[in-house]
């Protein structure tokens, strides 16, 4: 299985890319209900047909970019499944969508922390923090995970800062 392309999420002025699981997608409760909406996947990196990228504003959550294919493979945006808005505030959305944040092995989706934003028709309710780096399984992946460039360049320049992905916050030489 190919590694999916992750939505992204707009919150407290940064960019986030959220978890992988289809249960944290937020779009996809809406869709259950359309059964006149049929996204159909471009590439083996992006199984749900569309990519979507989210906000929180005034504790609301809101989609605000959309991009996915139909039938055909044509190409269609925000206004494929909401004619004329611009925003769309996720009324239909109960549920938790999770950040990893640091490092994420793999597939596997396990990072050195999970943020969990919690919400109700579409408002936001709380916000946890997990860290994962004393779990038994982060240690495991830690130590098998093979390492990437950015984690390889961090390790040779310590002390260098580090984004909350995990990345270098300057460019990289490669």
């Amino acid at each position: 299985m190919c590694e999916q392309i992750k939505e992204k999420l707009y919150y407290k002025g940064k960019q986030y890319d959220m978890g992988r699981t289809r249960d944290c997608y937020p779009l996809n409760q809406y869709l259950e209900k359309r059964n006149d909406v049929k996204f159909v996947w471009q590439s083996t990196s992006c199984y749900n047909g569309y990519i979507a990228t989210w906000a929180i504003e005034n504790n609301k959550l809101l989609l605000i970019e959309l991009k996915g294919y139909i039938d055909g493979r044509k190409e269609v945006n925000l206004n494929y499944v909401f004619p004329n808005q611009t925003k769309v505030f996720a009324n239909w959305f109960t549920g938790e969508i999770k950040i990893p944040i640091g490092v994420v092995f793999g597939r596997m989706d396990i990072s050195a922390k999970d943020l969990f934003l919690k919400f109700e028709n579409g408002i936001f309710v709380s916000e946890k923090e997990i860290d994962n780096r004393n779990s038994d399984e982060y240690k495991l992946y830690s130590k098998i995970q093979l390492k990437t460039p950015y984690e390889i360049f961090a390790e040779k320049n310590k002390g260098e800062r580090i984004n909350n992905n995990g990345e270098p916050t300057y460019n990289l030489p490669f």
